[in-house]
């Protein structure tokens, strides 16, 4: 079992929206997700909770899905490119 990161900034179930960090991120689409409202539907602390998981970062992974739509998004983010919404 790999050491777990910090305590994560949010639970399962959590509202978050994407960060400052995140919105400069092409790849999330910044211009369609800026205000957007998304649950927090995974949490990992460690390799073993989610392969892609990178112990350099020291941060919790968050799984999300679209609060409107209920979309699963297609990426996984770390506690510094979210926000409480």
């Amino acid at each position: 079992m790999n050491r777990k990161s910090q305590k994560a900034m949010f639970a399962k179930g959590a509202r978050v929206k994407f960060s400052d960090s995140a919105l400069d991120n092409e790849n999330y689409n910044p211009s369609y997700n800026k205000d957007r409202v998304f649950i927090v539907t995974h949490v990992a602390t460690d390799e073993d909770e989610h392969m892609g998981y990178d112990t350099g970062v020291g941060e919790a992974l968050y799984d999300l899905k679209d609060k409107v739509t209920g979309k699963d998004f297609d990426n996984s983010l770390y506690d510094y490119e979210l926000e409480r919404a």
